[in-house]
């Protein structure tokens, strides 16, 4: 983004200026994302505070070593992964529903709802059919 603004507006200090502000800001994110994922590692998984460091430490190199572009491929297999797991769900519960069309009818009416429908509410209209 920095060499965008600066190639843009033709300006050094602008570039200069954005990069700073991105750097700032991205490394407190970084921060505060660490730290929550090492609060939260514990209360999930049953380890102790110190135990839940090395997962931060790893992380850490990893996005220091790799920079963006770590970053970035482990968003790609993520969202890789995601894409595939939603498939998965609507495949099987179409699947369960009985098909592609079934999962389309309408549902047949519970007691409920017949119950519903039997008696209008007192002083107003009846309710509508469906």
């Amino acid at each position: 983004m920095p060499e965008f603004l600066g190639a843009r507006y033709e300006s050094r200090p602008l570039q200069v200026i954005s990069a700073v502000i991105v750097f700032v800001f991205f490394s407190a994110v970084f921060g505060i994302r660490l730290h929550g994922s090492q609060l939260s590692v514990p209360k999930n998984h049953g380890l102790e505070y110190n135990e839940a460091s090395f997962p931060r430490c790893v992380t850490g190199v990893y996005l220091v070593m790799g920079g963006y572009f770590a970053v970035a491929v482990s968003d790609f297999i993520r969202g890789f992964i995601e894409f595939f797991g939603v498939l998965t769900m609507v495949l099987l519960l179409v699947s369960m529903k009985g098909g592609l069309g079934a999962s389309f009818c309408r549902p047949a009416p519970s007691p409920v709802h017949a119950a519903l429908h039997a008696a209008p509410p007192p002083n107003g209209p009846p309710f509508p059919d469906g």
